[in-house]
């Protein structure tokens, strides 16, 4: 009789740890997603900013260029068509750096819009298939990290 009760609770026991791995696993992956959707997104966010940084610059020099050119126009030391092609070569520099602006920020939408939405299921694991978290909607937080550390406490003293 006690080999029967001590078989049941040792199959119980088992049986918890499984759920509990389970679920430890799923918070992991929900909150792993979470963090990698959050650096993709302040990676794109400093490609952008860098980028505008780079586009000021390029106003900056097209202004200084733009002042250089009237200058000498005004005195007279250079043919018409040399500055012509001056305030034209600054132009198109600008436009070129804004082009590669629609450009980065196109690609930078494009890589979080096409972010997997869901976790994948572990592997070999089909009953988890269905209950993948969207990223966006799972951000890591203190109370998500503090409830799986305690699950994993709680897991080591259920197999002590």
């Amino acid at each position: 009789m006690a080999d029967s009760t001590t078989t049941t609770s040792s199959k119980r026991t088992g049986d918890r740890d499984e759920q509990v791995d389970r679920i430890v696993l799923e918070n992991a992956r929900a909150a792993a997603t979470a963090i990698a959707y959050q650096e993709i997104a302040q990676s794109m966010v400093l490609a952008v900013q860098s980028s505008v940084q780079h586009l000021q610059g390029l106003f900056t020099v097209n202004i200084a260029t733009t002042g250089a050119v009237f200058s000498q126009a005004l005195e007279g030391t250079e043919e018409p068509k040399e500055l012509e092609r001056r305030l034209d070569a600054s132009q198109k520099t600008v436009q070129a750096g804004i082009e590669d602006l629609r450009t980065l920020t196109q690609a930078a939408a494009e890589a979080l819009r096409s972010f997997p939405s869901s976790t994948p299921p572990p592997p070999g694991d089909a009953a988890t298939a269905s209950t993948g978290s969207s990223p966006r909607k799972a951000s890591p937080s203190r109370k998500t990290n503090k409830s799986s550390t305690k699950s994993t406490t709680a897991q080591k003293k259920t197999k002590s």
